[in-house]
């Protein structure tokens, strides 16, 4: 066997052990509970306060705005080979991010009808309610 023929091998090989290692970490995909802001207090224009505040805290990691409808926002990761679409429903009194789509998170549905992810997917969302929450209190 040649040599070169012996590195495509090795290399296919390797190849083949990290995506079956990719995706056997996957984990359950949480879905998120809807979070629901005391800070409104009824003042005029309070879903615009908590869209700017989603907007804002997305642009903290870096999402972008993909698309948005009256009450809902779609946000956009992308990090490399990595692409992640969720859709963001809000209200004046809160709101909830739901999974869309995504590509190289290795979403599968289960046959209990949930779904597996990768474990970013569950830290990403976690951290886009972190900073929605940190920036809420500066939005006028």
């Amino acid at each position: 066997m040649g040599k070169n023929k012996r590195i495509l091998i090795a290399t296919a090989l390797v190849l083949a052990a990290l995506s079956a290692q990719a995706v056997r970490s996957s984990v359950p995909l949480v879905e998120r509970p809807r979070v629901e802001l005391l800070a409104n207090d009824g003042k005029a224009g309070a879903a615009e306060r908590v869209r700017a505040a989603i907007v804002r805290g997305s642009e903290v990691h870096h999402w972008t705005l993909q698309d948005e409808q009256p009450g809902q926002l779609t946000l956009r990761q992308q990090r490399g080979a990595i692409e992640l679409l969720v859709k963001v429903s809000y209200d004046a009194l809160g709101y909830q991010t739901q999974y869309v789509s995504s590509t190289g998170l290795y979403y599968e549905q289960t046959a209990d009808g949930g779904a597996k992810i990768h474990p970013t997917y569950n830290n990403w969302m976690k951290n886009l309610d972190s900073a929605i929450a940190t920036v809420l209190p500066s939005i006028p």
